[in-house]
């Protein structure tokens, strides 16, 4: 019988999210004697993921997984969303996608006239394992979808493990599965701006990179808010859920390395504003609307204060 593959960067999503959460990675890696850089074997894949899940002990450790990684963090749906025209479609190139590089992984589809509904399924014994991988996919493949569509789409997520701690959003189900209502893509891409993230996730990942070399705690509520954004940054508060810590405990350490969060956010709008001004296709407004200022004149002051002129003349500027 032919030896099942897993793509390593699936492997390599959680093993980053456990990283982030302080687990050390000669002990996820012990028994991850990988020799081929491109994919796993199915024990590696489940030791390795034992291993976090052990070392996190968090029941929503798949769910915050997903909330976690980068648009481009597992390959799913983004980079085939450029060749969709609808959600249904983007669909069916992901299936081929999870067949070629996540085989364990069971997709099926159905379709009604105005809905659409994505069934995952792993046919072995590791119950609790798979659960944490699909809620991940599921999770994964809301945003995406959320990031692809217009505001109008509705998404519902359901688990059998579902509790009273799952996020909104989560329902009961029999089965791991998403339901949502279908629309169309390219349309919402090209009317809001701030949904070009063609352009506007390189930039968040360059900056990410820039940042890994650092261990600290500040360091991992950057990379964590860098990875949430959707595109704007997200609340305090919704950071520290990702971490499974409680927001006081989250401003005590940061108060340790002699931070705020609003330092830190200060500062990422800051390097993030100057990125996206080297794209002429984000006015001042649409810079405005993804770093989640109230109105663009809020923005304005701000960037005043960090660089002493204009957004505009500083994209005219040689900066």
């Amino acid at each position: 019988m032919r030896q099942i593959k897993i793509a390593t960067q699936h492997l390599d999503s959680f093993i980053e999210y456990g990283l982030m959460r302080g687990l050390s990675l000669d002990k996820i890696k012990s028994s991850y004697t990988n020799t081929d850089s491109n994919v796993v074997t199915k024990t590696e894949f489940y030791t390795t993921l034992r291993a976090i899940s052990t070392g996190l002990n968090d029941p929503l450790m798949g769910i915050r997984t997903g909330e976690f990684l980068s648009l481009n963090a597992l390959g799913l749906i983004y980079q085939i969303s450029l060749k969709a025209v609808s959600v249904s479609e983007a669909l069916y190139y992901l299936k081929d996608y999870i067949n070629a590089t996540l085989p364990i992984v069971q997709m099926d589809l159905s379709e009604r006239t105005n809905s659409l509904e994505v069934n995952l399924s792993i046919d072995n014994n590791e119950i609790a394992l798979n659960s944490i991988l699909l809620e991940t996919l599921l999770t994964i493949i809301g945003k995406e979808i959320r990031f692809m569509s217009d505001q109008n789409i509705q998404i519902i997520l359901l688990s059998p493990g579902y509790n009273n701690q799952y996020p909104e959003g989560w329902i009961v189900g029999n089965t791991f599965s998403l339901k949502a209502n279908k629309v169309k893509l390219k349309a919402a891409m090209h009317t809001h701006a701030k949904w070009q993230l063609e352009i506007l996730v390189p930039a968040y990942l360059k900056f990410v990179e820039s940042l890994k070399y650092q261990e600290c705690f500040t360091n991992t509520v950057k990379i964590t808010a860098l990875n949430m954004a959707k595109p704007e940054l997200p609340k305090l508060e919704i950071i520290a859920d990702n971490l499974n810590i409680t927001p006081r405990t989250f401003q005590r350490r940061l108060a340790i390395e002699n931070i705020t969060f609003r330092q830190i956010n200060d500062e990422l709008k800051k390097q993030l504003s100057k990125l996206l001004l080297q794209h002429k296709t984000f006015s001042v407004n649409n810079i405005s609307d993804i770093l989640g200022y109230t109105e663009p004149a809020a923005y304005i002051r701000a960037f005043k204060k960090w660089y002493g002129v204009t957004p505009n003349s500083f994209r005219n500027s040689d900066n």
